[in-house]
């Protein structure tokens, strides 16, 4: 019973974390509201052990009232949806007899199977539900013929013990009264209060995934605002900060929640799936910052709607767990907000932050941290979770002062599609003093192509190249090489390509090693890593912007070699490391590129379709706009022009790789 009321609470705080955040508007039309909240089977078998079976084993032992002398002991309980109603299982042993000269004389014994159809229905005056047994019959190991007397003396006892199952759903209606004012702030009272008063359970029956109840509450809709007539006017400084403020409290409320999740699910797809979710969240979140607009909350909605569409299934997985029933309570939440959300906008409500934290809570509901503190630090147990080696070690920035973000000049290639990253500002290296050749015209320009041509062997004679590599790359340390802080020139470029070219290949060897992958996907995967960085980066981590030398940094944020997107992997990567470090951030790049590789277009099979080309592509896809765009490549029509300019572009340079001529990468550098 206990657990039966502590599993109604959980699933009250967290539906109350859903349906609080309904809003009514005074002096609207009432409108009623079913939401439909699926108790999963295992809930109620859970619910029939704990209430029905109190004895060690679990066993229910049941004695005759009228017959001491007879008694059967139930064990092995089961429960499963047979049409509408719940079909009860146990395996049963019996005895039946009689007393004779003070003992117990039973000369019928029976072993077999008991089974017995419960029907579910609110109880009345209750909020609950009851299971009353509306047929039942035993199935004989022994001997037939005792059934039938044996069932008559004992039935009349086994039906009540088995209608003790009872699902008290009070403790859930309870605290959506008492909680709903939290999420409803500013609200017009008397609707809240006509909501709050109209909570009820509506209808329950059962469906092939267990038992659904209908939760019916009364919402006064809001008028529907008519269009706008004019543009909206742009928002101010302050709404802008508002607006960035709330998609943080998003990204780290569905961090908290997927990280909780990936600890219960054993299974390596399941955690893949829920990786997945949040890494197609945060492209989502970086799509919004990069366009703020007046209607800057419905993005946040927005973005809950579309990850709740992945997260859920991955959720509802995990109702069978040690801690089923917390998921159980987050899924019932979401499935409500969901439905409120298809209702329409003229039921109008928020996504506030007590809802979220209430929420997040639900499912660790003993935790200290705040579920919606966003940290751009690197979290060991989310790499951990998730089937990432130990941390990486990380570099720190050289010891300068912070410049404001500048556009990237003619050496970067920028991303067309991403935006500055306000959360990381880039700090610059200190000045080093100008070799001759540093100071130079603008890149493309007649007169840069024209001295690239004619001085850069007579410079070679004069001075070192300017941060040249040697001709031997030697063995990098865990995040440092010769190559930091290299800008090259063309004059350096026989140098630098092969140097970039040894330290990918180490990387991605190094990465390979504890893949769990064939043998043979290891020349597709250093194939892989290569191409990648060539489309990413132009094999490049830095640039000089004016005097300084600068990582790489697309319009998104993405940093260095492989342009990895902190963002994206906040908690996976240090910003520092993927800065200043080539060697941390080829070895980010090549982690997520195995992580795609292996988890997303081999598990999925993508191979079938065109062999290690495909497998290829798809990695590549995902990697350059999350897991959700894994079949991009070959669904083009889908897509966005550019997104498939961009495969094309890259599914070229794998080519040129897998044939041997990945120093085409050169013609990147052409003035």
């Amino acid at each position: 019973m206990r657990a039966s009321r502590a599993i109604g609470a959980a699933l009250g705080r967290a539906l109350v974390a859903a349906l609080g955040l309904a809003a009514a508007a005074a002096g609207a039309e009432v409108r009623r509201v079913e939401v439909p909240l699926l108790v999963p089977s295992t809930f109620v078998e859970r619910t029939l052990v704990e209430q029905v079976f109190t004895e060690p084993g679990p066993t229910a032992r049941i004695v005759a009232r009228a017959d001491p002398c007879s008694e059967i002991v139930l064990s092995e309980p089961g429960l499963r949806p047979l049409g509408a109603r719940f079909l009860v299982t146990a395996r049963g042993s019996a005895q039946a007899g009689f007393r004779l000269f003070g003992s117990c004389r039973r000369p019928f014994g029976w072993q077999g199977t008991l089974e017995a159809e419960q029907a579910p229905r609110l109880a009345r005056g209750a909020m609950a539900i009851e299971f009353p047994v509306v047929d039942s019959w035993l199935r004989d190991e022994s001997d037939w013929l005792a059934i039938p007397a044996l069932w008559d003396w004992v039935k009349p006892e086994v039906h009540p013990r088995l209608e003790v199952l009872r699902i008290d759903l009070a403790p859930l209606v309870d605290e959506l009264r008492r909680s709903l004012p939290l999420f409803a702030a500013g609200r017009d009272a008397p609707a809240l209060a006509r909501l709050v008063r109209s909570l009820a359970l509506a209808d329950v029956r059962v469906e092939e995934r267990g038992l659904r109840v209908q939760i019916r509450f009364d919402v006064d809709a809001a008028p529907t605002p008519s269009p706008r007539p004019t543009p909206e006017t742009p928002l101010t400084p302050e709404e802008i900060a508002a607006f960035e403020a709330r998609l943080y409290e998003w990204d780290a409320f569905l961090t908290f929640v997927i990280k909780s999740a990936g600890r219960e699910a054993l299974d390596p797809a399941l955690r893949a799936a829920l990786l997945a979710v949040l890494l197609d969240a945060r492209h989502e979140i970086l799509a919004a910052l990069d366009e703020p607009t007046p209607a800057g909350g419905d993005r946040v909605r927005a973005l809950f709607v579309s990850s709740w569409r992945q997260l859920q299934p991955a959720l509802v997985s995990l109702t069978t767990g040690e801690h089923g029933l917390r998921f159980l309570a987050f899924v019932a939440a979401g499935d409500a907000l969901a439905a409120l959300d298809a209702a329409g906008p003229s039921f109008g409500f928020e996504i506030s932050s007590d809802g979220l934290r209430r929420l997040a809570r639900s499912l660790a509901p003993d935790t200290t941290e705040d579920p919606l503190h966003w940290s751009d630090a690197v979290d060991p147990a989310l790499r951990e979770t998730f089937g990432f080696d130990a941390e990486l070690p990380s570099l720190a920035p050289p010891d300068a002062e912070e410049v404001p973000d500048a556009e990237p000049d003619a050496e970067e290639v920028p991303d067309a599609e991403a935006s500055p990253n306000p959360k990381t500002p880039l700090r610059p290296e200190p000045t080093p003093t100008p070799a001759p050749g540093a100071m130079r015209p603008p890149a493309g320009s007649v007169l840069a192509r024209l001295l690239d041509r004619l001085l850069p062997a007579l410079l070679d004679r004069m001075v070192p190249a300017a941060f040249a590599a040697p001709e031997r790359l030697p063995a990098p340390g865990p995040h440092t090489s010769e190559l930091d802080g290299y800008v090259p020139r063309l004059a350096d470029l026989d140098h630098y390509l092969p140097s970039v070219g040894t330290l990918l290949r180490r990387t991605a060897t190094d990465a390979f090693r504890g893949a769990r992958l064939a043998a043979a996907q290891r020349s597709l995967f250093e194939h892989l890593t290569l191409a990648t960085a060539w489309q990413e980066s132009c094999w490049r981590q830095y640039v000089r912007r004016g005097s300084q030398r600068v990582p790489l940094r697309s319009s998104i944020g993405a940093l260095g070699l492989m342009q990895v997107n902190p963002r994206v992997w906040r908690g996976f990567y240090s910003v520092d490391g993927l800065s200043w470090s080539i060697a941390y951030n080829a070895r980010a790049g090549t982690e997520i590129l195995l992580h795609y590789l292996r988890d997303y277009a081999i598990a999925r099979s993508e191979d079938e379709l065109g062999g290690t080309d495909a497998l290829a592509r798809a990695s590549y896809a995902a990697y350059h706009g999350g897991p959700r765009h894994l079949r991009r490549y070959r669904e083009p029509s889908r897509w966005k022009r550019s997104l498939v300019a961009v495969d094309r572009a890259f599914h070229d340079k794998y080519r040129e790789v897998v044939a041997g001529r990945e120093l085409g990468v050169r013609a990147c550098f052409a003035g």
